[in-house]
């Protein structure tokens, strides 16, 4: 049952036509469910962001807000990466 009920949960006008015997519970239930894994997904895409390497503008010049830590080493140095 909770498959059937999985399967309108995102159509709640068709609940009670196609599966009266779907609960309100069951129904709530299938769309936490799904709001807990679009929140996961969309938080490995932010996590996965945070590791890249930031933009920049132009030739050295960092993108505003950006942190020192953050930046290539030939940007956060002046020096074209050598030290």
């Amino acid at each position: 049952m909770a498959s059937r009920c999985m399967a309108i949960a995102r159509q709640p006008d068709l609940t009670s036509a196609i599966y009266p015997k779907c609960s309100f519970e069951e129904i709530t239930y299938e769309i936490d469910r799904w709001d807990a894994f679009r929140d996961e997904i969309l938080s490995a895409q932010l996590a996965e962001r945070r590791t890249l390497k930031p933009a920049t503008r132009g030739r050295d010049r960092p993108v505003k807000g950006v942190r020192e830590d953050f930046l290539p080493l030939r940007v956060a140095t002046g020096a074209g990466g050598k030290q």
